[in-house]
């Protein structure tokens, strides 16, 4: 039965048919999600304060809810956190990866991994990418998460949300993105370590308080 569901997960997922009928019998009707809960601090981190998009960006995004919060942390470190919660995905407003969206902005990956969210464990794999525009660097954390998983590729995510809307019969999922300034380049370890303890404490949180 098990192999009969994964295999029709993949046929829907390489057919946009099969994956609006997927969406549609996935009718979520439940209270706004507030992301306002994310706590406004993490150890080290403290909220710096939250801002809004403009409309135009607000559309493009297409989110149910999202928060973009800056954080700054005990050495003066700057972090910008993006959640992108999307109660339904459907066409023209869905996830969009962050490689599609960071060049778009003058900003260019010149390193990309892998590595588990929290440092040293074999726990959730998330992508780590060093992004640079002119003489700048900046790290960033971002993953896909849903009510019960975290993956880092997109692919996989989309696979996912479609088999999870036929056996969960749920199809929310969201963006966690955590962006961290690299003022004197990669590799910068204080940094790395600093970023990925925000993102795995923000990851927990998404879970507890999202999902």
């Amino acid at each position: 039965m098990t192999a009969r569901v994964v295999i029709l997960a993949a046929v829907l997922a390489a057919g946009g048919l099969g994956r609006e009928a997927a969406f549609k019998r996935v009718p979520i009707d439940g209270p706004p999600i507030s992301l306002a809960r994310i706590p406004s601090h993490f150890e080290t981190w403290q909220s710096a304060g939250d801002s809004r998009y403009s409309p135009a960006v607000e559309r493009t995004l297409a989110t149910d809810a999202y928060l973009n919060r800056a954080y700054r942390d005990d050495a003066g470190r700057m972090a910008d956190l993006y959640i992108g919660y999307y109660r339904v995905q459907r066409q023209g407003a869905s996830i969009h990866s962050p490689l599609n969206c960071l060049p778009g902005a003058g900003w260019e990956p010149v390193r990309r991994d892998r590595v588990p969210l929290d440092e040293g464990a074999a726990g959730a794999i998330v992508n780590r990418v060093v992004v640079q525009k002119g003489e700048q660097q900046q790290l960033v954390y971002y993953w896909y998460q849903s009510f019960n998983r975290i993956v880092a590729s997109d692919y996989a995510s989309k696979f996912y949300l479609v088999a999870d809307a036929i056996t969960k019969r749920r199809g929310d999922a969201a963006l966690v993105r955590v962006v961290v300034s690299l003022p004197s380049g990669w590799p910068d370890v204080s940094a790395d370590r600093s970023a990925r303890a925000l993102a795995d404490r923000v990851s927990r949180s998404v879970a507890e308080e999202v999902f």
